[in-house]
């Protein structure tokens, strides 16, 4: 009978030493919030099967505003780019628009604009600012900008597109001019007919843009619709009204592509 090593079990011993550091090594790594390996571990989780909750309390998924997007943020990991635009098909804007020069995005602009509108004597219904699809649109009426049949800019309308232009310069995206006309045929010795005085009014807005404001020109176009985009079809006075106006459409389409409704 081969003598047995009183030792032997040192082995075993240290075996167990060994998988019991490795286990409490890794305990005081998964402990720390703040690990970037374990980040990086549960961020491919995350992108796998979804947001991976590091709170009791569920965070909004997919965010809907800057509140919830923080909250969403301090609660879950999430994989690189998955609060990026992109991930939500362009529809959000949380401030911080893309191009290096990018200081404001369409909805915090789109604040600013209704408290300059507010600020400068008119409610939101008289001159609005609402979003069309993904781009931001003011819409002002006739009344506001020209009188009747003319193109010219009243003095009157000056001091609130001067506030509404440098607010947009702040911006980094295009901006479109349009000019809308009622179904009321027009015929004169500046304009032979709608289009004409349409066209004119959206440049001349788009020409006090750039010399009042200093909105650079290749941010800018213009267009004139005529009658063709009425807002209401109605045929009485209130109704062409309505659709005697400008339009200034902030977007991230590319110039002429617009969105109307």
């Amino acid at each position: 009978m081969a003598d047995i090593d009183p030792n032997a079990w040192m082995i075993s011993f240290s075996d167990l030493l060994t998988l019991l550091l490795t286990f409490f090594v890794l305990i005081f790594t998964m402990s720390s919030a703040n690990n970037k390996a374990v980040k990086d571990a549960f961020g491919f989780f995350s992108a796998a099967y979804g947001p991976l909750e590091l709170s009791p309390s569920p965070a909004p998924y997919p965010p809907k505003n800057v509140k919830e997007l923080k909250q969403f943020t301090s609660q879950a990991v999430l994989p690189p780019g998955a609060l990026s635009n992109e991930a939500f098909g362009g529809f959000l804007d949380f401030g911080r628009p893309r191009t290096a020069h990018a200081r404001m995005g369409k909805y915090e602009a789109a604040g600013k604009l209704r408290t300059a509108i507010k600020d400068s004597g008119y409610t939101l219904s008289e001159v609005q600012v609402r979003m069309s699809g993904s781009n931001l649109l003011v819409r002002l009426g006739e009344r506001f900008l020209f009188d009747s049949g003319k193109a010219a800019l009243v003095p009157e309308a000056l001091p609130l597109l001067t506030r509404l232009g440098k607010i947009i310069k702040k911006t980094p995206f295009n901006v479109r001019v349009e000019g809308h006309t009622d179904d009321v045929p027009i015929h004169t010795s500046l304009y032979a007919s709608n289009w004409e005085l349409s066209v004119a009014r959206a440049v001349n807005v788009l020409r006090y843009l750039i010399k009042a404001d200093g909105i650079a020109p290749e941010r800018l176009s213009a267009g004139g619709y005529g009658a063709t985009h009425p807002i209401s079809k109605k045929k009485t006075p209130e109704a062409r009204a309505l659709n005697r106006r400008v339009e200034i459409i902030i977007t991230t389409k590319g110039k002429g592509v617009t969105n109307h409704g």
